[in-house]
């Protein structure tokens, strides 16, 4: 019954990895089509809810779900501990690259008036690049928590 808590900890990891390649693929290049409209369109559309809501609330239940999953696996299972931590540590790193990276470029994207089309590009450049490194992040946090799974029922 154990693994069990790894399974969810593994399907909410990739939940995150994907909808981060779904801003890569769908949003970022919407974002990007005719700056400055097609940011003020997105403004207007993230008035309510954004991508960064999703992202705080799911983000903060799955560090939580990482540390009970440590806690629980610890030791029962001492073959997964340095996976499931490694797994841990690098969507930290990824929430970390979030807020020291992102915040400030959505800040400039979503935020910022007026919309100075230079920089928003730019800024959008540099998003869409470190969002693929964010995006490996997570895919390599995802199998780390895949191989302790695997050390377990090995």
């Amino acid at each position: 019954m154990r693994p069990f808590i790894l399974f969810i900890y593994i399907i909410i990891g990739s939940g995150i990895l994907f909808v981060n390649i779904y801003n890569s693929l769908i949003d970022a290049p919407n974002w990007g089509r005719s700056i400055p409209s097609s940011l003020e369109t997105a403004r207007y559309y993230f008035q309510q809810k954004t991508p960064g809501d999703f992202f705080k609330i799911a983000g903060t239940f799955y560090h939580l779900l990482g540390l009970v999953t440590i806690i629980v696996l610890w030791n029962s299972y001492p073959q997964t501990k340095v996976y499931v931590v490694s797994a841990f540590i690098l969507f930290i790193l990824a929430d970390v690259l979030t807020v020291t990276y992102f915040f400030p470029r959505n800040h400039i994207l979503f935020v910022q008036k007026p919309i100075d089309p230079e920089t928003a590009t730019q800024a959008l450049k540099e998003w869409s690049r470190m969002n693929w490194v964010r995006s490996l992040l997570l895919l390599t946090g995802v199998l780390f928590s895949s191989i302790a799974l695997h050390k377990i029922y090995r």
